[in-house]
């Protein structure tokens, strides 16, 4: 019997039963306009220029991690020590005998996710801890084979490609997710995807999470601010000091 069966992952816990679980991939592959992506990436040569152009609080953020080794290490030490290994164990319903065979193939399924990048289910972890760090959320899509009997591969997907709409369903008005795929509208909510979302710190009635690095943004450019006009005033220095040089060599 498949292992998802076993631990019967689709039973009913709602409304909904096994059969109405959507099956396939609904957010979109990439960033939904490139098919091709080069080992290639451009260079910055005025980091504080260049951020200070950067509208998007996210996206600075982003920057700042790839261009300062402040922000960059700081990231690096959280993921690494949020993520101290696990260990999955299986028990009977009287949680007196251990489920082996249901451990063993636990093992397959966590070494066989996270596809693109070979690194299983803690590189999946590494992602979403990553994810609720810098980007203020987390969400996945986990896809689900034709047959329902197995899941195929659980998606990260990036925070800020999701967009949120107030909409009314069965009565009671609520936030659904959704995304733009080229020009199309992928609604993301249990009836159309598989779609998990975890906000963090959000805040009262907002279902985006909280951008606990936004603090950086200023802290750092004040930081680079002053490196630059230390600079100025050593490099001004060093001018004078040579003309003076050269004038008592004369």
């Amino acid at each position: 019997m498949p292992f998802w069966n076993n631990i019967n992952i689709f039973a009913k816990k709602s409304r909904d039963g096994p059969k109405n679980t959507p099956t396939g991939r609904r957010t979109q592959v990439g960033n939904g306009y490139f098919s091709t992506l080069s080992p290639h990436r451009s260079r910055t040569t005025d980091v504080l220029k260049t951020l200070r152009r950067i509208p998007d609080e996210a996206s600075a953020i982003e920057f700042l991690k790839r261009v300062n080794p402040d922000v960059s290490m700081a990231v690096w030490n959280f993921v690494r020590m949020a993520n101290q290994g696990n260990e999955m164990q299986f028990f009977s319903l009287d949680k007196k005998t251990r489920i082996l065979n249901l451990e063993s193939e636990w093992r397959d399924f966590a070494a066989r996710i996270n596809e693109i990048s070979n690194s299983g289910l803690d590189g999946l972890i590494d992602q979403l801890h990553y994810s609720a760090y810098l980007l203020g959320a987390m969400g996945v899509e986990v896809e689900v084979t034709a047959d329902r009997e197995d899941i195929y591969d659980v998606y990260p997907v990036k925070p800020q490609t999701i967009e949120w709409e107030l909409l009314e369903i069965e009565g009671r008005k609520t936030w659904v997710p959704y995304q733009w795929n080229l020009t199309e509208k992928v609604y993301l909510d249990k009836k159309h995807a598989n779609f998990i979302w975890v906000p963090s710190d959000p805040d009262i009635g907002d279902p985006r999470g909280t951008l606990s690095m936004s603090p950086v943004l200023q802290a750092i450019d004040f930081q680079m601010q002053i490196f630059q006009d230390l600079q100025a005033v050593l490099h001004h220095q060093g001018t004078l000091k040579t003309t003076y040089q050269l004038l008592l060599n004369r």
